[in-house]
C-alpha cells in the first residue's frame, strides 16, 4: 500500500512539474500552504496528532512523507474513509500549496439540478452524471459531474455557464443531498452571422460547406445553439481543407463577439500562407507491376497542389490493387520536397500471400462450418483484401453476429498464414406488435421471428394482422444457404381474409422462392405459388358483369424476379439514397386458363444533407406499373388505393370505370422529401402520389392524386423494431364515386404495390 501511495504521488509531482512549466528541472519545492479541509469545506481538527505530522508548511516537499501522513489520518481519524492530497502552484516559483481532502463515508440519497434564471432545465442531465442516489458519495466523481454539465450547457449555446456545487446533511448524519447549481452567465446564444476573412483563394461558401456551425438550421429557418466545441471542430475542419489543397503554412484565429448575450457573430481570420505545388510524382520500389500503372492507378499524377487527402487516397489505391492480388502486406511510403515540387512514393510490395488455414473463434451456438457457409474463401486462396471487405460486409448483413473481425495472421519467414474470423453472436429472436386506429375502426399485428434458429442459420416467423377488412395469418420459412449452396430459399404459407366492397376473399396460399445474388446489388429469383381461393358474398349483379368470376378458383403459377438495388440509410434507418428496381413476372393457371400477371417497381432517393444525429433530408420517387391480362381472375387484377399505391383513398377502391372490377393495368406515382424534427426519432413528411388504371395502358381511367403530409418515429431500437408513420392525404384530383379515407397510419416502409 505504501509503495503504491508513494507511486500515485510523484506521478502527480511529475504531472504538476509540467503543468507550471518550470525553466529548469527543480525537485525541490517549498511547501507554502497546507490545508486540511472535508469534503463540505469545513476545517478538520487534528490537534489530537498534530505532533505526528511529517509534512510541514515551510519545508521541502518530501512524497514519502505525504504517503506516511496520509497513512496517519486513515489510522488515527476512522470517521473518515477517503483522504487525497492535491498539489498546486503557489505563489511564486517553486512553491506550491498542499491540500488535503478528508471525505466521509455518506450515501448520496437525493441529486439536484437546480437552474438559474436566465437557463432551461436540459433533458436527461440526471441520467449523465456518476453522482446518483444509493452509490457512496466520492469527491472525484463530483468534479467530472460538474465539468459534464459544464461541456452539456456549453453545447446547448450557453458558452459563460459555470457550474457550483452544495453539499446538504439529509436527516441521517450518513445520508447527503447533492445539490448542482447552474449559473448561465448569458441567456442562450444563437449564432446570428458566420464571417471569414483573409481567404483569397478558396470561397467562403465552400469553407462553410465544411462547417458544422450554421447561422440556420433547416426548419422553420431558426438560428442553431452557439457550440465552442463545435465550432473548434470546425475550425481543425477548415484547416484541414486548406492543407488538402496545398495550403500546408495556413492559420487561422477567430473572434467572438456576443450581442445582448444573445446572438453569436463569429469572425475567423485566414493567413492562407503558401500554396505548394506538385511538379513531379516518382514512384519506386514496384516489381509486380510497372511505375507507369501504379502512377495511373493511384491518380497523383493529376494532382496539382499537395494535399494530404489526395495522397492518402493515392496509396489507399494502389494498397488495395496489391491486395486484389495477393500482396496483403504491401506497405507505402511517401515523401514529399516542397523546394522543388517533387513527391515521392515508395512500394514495398513483400511477397503473395496465400491462406493456410482458416479459423473461426468467438461463436457460441453456431457450428463453424455454418459461419464459413458466408466466408468465400478455401485453403490454398490467395489472400484477397478486397474479397475480405466484402466478405466481412456481408456477414454483417445476415444479422447474426453483434459484431464481426476479419484478420489475417502470416506465418513468419514464409508467404503463408491463417485467415481469422471473430465473431460475436447476436440474439436472433424477435417479437413485435402494433395497434393502430383509423376511420374503418381499429388494427393490430403481432409478428414472432428467429432468424438463426438452433445457430443453424435458418429462419422462421410467424405474423398476424387483423383489421376492419383484412384478417392475415403468415409462416414464413428461410433457408439463406440451401443444401450449403449460394441459392436462398424462402417458403411461406398464408391464410388471407379480406372483405371488399364487391364480395369477401378468402386464399390459402403457399409460395416457394429460390434466389441468388449475382452480385452486391442484383438478385435473380425463380419460384412456384400454388393458391386456393373462395369469392362469397358478392355484390349484387357483380357475376353478371364478370363472366369469368367463379366462387372457388385454384392457381397454379411459377414466379420469377429480378432485383437491382444500390441504397444506403441514414441513423433513422430510413434509405437516404441511391435507387432500386424490381421486375416480377408471374405466368400462371387458373380454372379460366392460361393469363400472365407482371408488375415493375422503380424507387430512387437523393440525399439533401443530414442533421447533427445522421437523419437525413431526403428527396425520393417510385413508379409502379401493373399488368394482368384478360384471362386473370378478377382477385389477380389490380385495385389502386391505400398505402402503396395512392393514400387517401379506401384500399383497393380504384377500378376502371367504378365498376368494382380490377384492372387490366395500373400506373402509380409518388414524390416525397421527408426531414429530421428530432434528431434521428422524429420525421416530418411531405408527399404527393397519383394513381390511375384502366383496361389496358392506352385506355387509363381518370387520374386521382393526393397531396399530403406525415410523422414518422423511429422505433427500431425497441420491441416494435421498425418504424411508424400516421399522417393525411388531401385529394387534388379525385372521381366522382370515390370513397375517401384521408387519415392513414402504417408500419415500417411502404409496402411494395403488390407484395410477392
Amino acid at each position: 500500500m505504501r509503495k503504491l501511495l508513494s507511486c500515485l504521488l510523484i506521478q502527480s509531482l511529475l504531472l504538476f512539474q509540467v503543468q507550471v512549466a518550470f525553466a529548469e528541472t527543480n525537485d525541490d519545492f517549498i511547501i507554502e500552504k497546507i490545508t486540511y479541509l472535508t469534503d463540505k469545506g469545513d476545517q478538520v481538527d487534528l490537534k489530537k496528532i498534530q505532533g505526528e505530522i511529517k509534512t510541514k508548511a515551510g519545508e521541502v516537499l518530501n512524497s514519502e512523507y505525504l504517503t506516511d501522513d496520509i497513512q496517519l489520518f486513515m489510522k488515527k481519524l476512522p470517521q473518515y474513509e477517503h483522504v487525497a492530497a492535491t498539489i498546486e502552484p503557489g505563489s511564486s516559483e517553486g512553491k506550491v500549496y498542499l491540500n488535503y481532502t478528508f471525505q466521509k463515508k455518506r450515501v448520496v440519497r437525493i441529486v439536484r439540478i437546480m437552474v438559474e434564471e436566465g437557463g432551461s432545465e436540459l433533458d436527461g442531465l440526471l441520467d449523465g452524471l456518476a453522482t446518483k442516489k444509493g452509490r457512496v458519495f466520492r469527491t472525484d466523481t463530483l468534479e467530472r459531474d460538474k465539468e459534464y454539465l459544464r461541456k452539456t450547457y456549453v453545447r446547448a449555446g450557453y458558452p459563460k455557464v459555470r457550474i457550483s456545487h452544495k453539499l446538504k446533511e439529509a436527516r441521517r448524519e450518513k445520508d447527503l443531498e447533492v445539490q448542482f447549481h447552474v449559473i448561465p452567465g448569458s441567456r442562450k446564444v444563437r449564432v446570428k452571422k458566420v464571417n471569414i476573412y483573409g481567404n483569397f483563394s478558396i470561397g467562403t461558401d465552400v469553407l462553410k460547406d465544411v462547417m458544422e456551425t450554421r447561422t440556420r438550421s433547416w426548419f422553420l429557418a431558426s438560428h442553431p445553439n452557439y457550440n465552442d466545441f463545435s465550432l473548434e471542430e470546425d475550425l481543425e475542419a477548415v484547416l484541414r481543407h486548406y492543407k488538402d489543397n496545398g495550403f500546408l503554412d495556413v492559420r487561422l484565429r477567430h473572434e467572438l463577439d456576443l450581442q445582448d448575450n444573445k446572438y453569436a457573430w463569429i469572425s475567423i481570420f485566414v493567413d492562407e500562407g503558401r500554396r505548394y505545388r506538385v511538379h513531379k510524382v516518382d514512384i519506386n520500389g514496384p516489381k509486380a507491376f510497372d511505375k507507369k500503372t501504379v502512377l495511373e492507378l493511384s491518380g497523383l499524377h493529376r494532382t496539382k497542389y499537395f494535399s494530404e487527402r489526395d495522397l492518402r487516397q493515392g496509396l489507399q489505391k494502389i494498397r488495395k490493387h496489391y491486395g486484389r492480388h495477393g500482396y496483403a502486406l504491401v506497405q507505402t511510403l511517401s515523401s514529399y520536397d516542397p523546394v522543388n515540387g517533387v513527391l515521392g512514393v515508395y512500394v514495398q510490395e513483400g511477397e503473395k500471400q496465400y491462406i493456410n488455414d482458416i479459423k473461426v473463434e468467438g461463436q457460441d451456438k453456431m457450428k463453424p462450418e455454418r459461419i464459413l457457409l458466408d466466408v468465400k474463401f478455401e485453403k490454398g486462396d490467395l489472400v484477397n483484401i478486397e474479397k475480405i471487405q466484402k466478405t466481412l460486409g456481408k456477414m454483417k448483413a445476415t444479422g447474426y453476429y453483434a459484431d464481426v473481425k476479419i484478420d489475417y495472421i502470416p506465418k513468419e519467414g514464409e508467404n503463408k498464414g491463417t485467415l481469422l474470423i471473430q465473431v460475436k453472436e447476436a440474439g436472433t429472436q424477435f417479437i413485435s406488435f402494433g395497434f393502430g386506429a383509423s376511420t374503418s375502426g381499429p388494427s393490430g399485428q403481432f409478428g414472432y421471428g428467429n432468424n438463426n434458429l438452433f445457430g443453424s442459420g435458418l429462419g422462421l416467423s410467424i405474423q398476424a394482422m387483423k383489421s376492419e377488412e383484412v384478417t392475415r395469418l403468415g409462416l414464413i420459412f428461410s433457408d439463406p444457404h440451401l443444401f450449403g449452396s449460394d441459392f436462398e430459399l424462402e417458403a411461406r404459407a398464408d391464410y388471407v381474409d379480406r372483405a371488399g366492397a364487391q364480395y369477401d376473399e378468402q386464399r390459402i396460399r403457399t409460395r416457394i422462392m429460390i434466389e441468388k445474388a449475382i452480385n452486391e446489388q442484383l438478385k435473380l429469383g425463380f419460384g412456384a405459388r400454388f393458391e386456393f381461393v373462395t369469392l362469397d358474398d358478392m355484390a349484387e349483379g357483380y357475376q353478371q358483369q364478370n363472366v369469368d368470376v367463379r366462387k372457388e378458383t385454384r392457381i397454379i403459377g411459377m414466379i420469377s424476379t429480378l432485383v437491382y438495388k444500390n441504397e444506403t440509410r441514414d441513423s433513422a434507418g430510413d434509405i437516404k439514397k441511391g435507387h432500386r428496381i424490381k421486375l416480377a413476372l408471374l405466368p400462371s393457371y387458373s380454372d379460366e386458363g392460361a393469363y400472365i400477371k407482371a408488375f415493375t417497381e422503380i424507387v430512387g432517393a437523393v440525399s439533401l444533407g443530414e442533421n447533427s444525429s445522421g437523419a437525413s433530408h431526403t428527396l425520393s420517387g417510385r413508379i409502379t406499373l401493373g399488368y394482368a391480362s384478360d384471362k386473370a381472375p378478377v382477385f389477380e387484377k389490380f385495385y389502386a388505393g391505400g398505402i402503396g399505391t395512392i393514400r387517401g383513398f379506401e384500399s383497393r377502391s380504384i377500378t376502371p370505370n367504378g365498376n368494382g372490377v380490377g384492372a387490366n393495368a395500373l400506373v402509380s406515382m409518388n414524390a416525397s422529401y421527408s426531414f429530421p424534427l428530432i434528431k434521428n426519432r422524429i420525421k416530418g413528411v411531405i408527399f404527393i402520389e397519383a394513381a390511375s388504371v384502366g383496361t389496358n395502358f392506352s385506355s387509363m381511367d381518370g387520374l386521382r392524386a393526393v397531396g399530403g403530409l406525415g410523422i414518422r418515429a423511429n422505433l427500431r431500437d425497441t420491441f416494435l423494431g421498425t418504424s411508424i408513420e400516421a399522417g393525411y392525404a388531401h385529394p387534388l384530383i379525385q372521381q366522382d364515386g370515390d370513397r375517401l379515407k384521408p387519415f392513414y397510419f402504417m408500419f415500417g416502409e411502404y409496402d411494395p404495390a403488390y407484395d410477392l
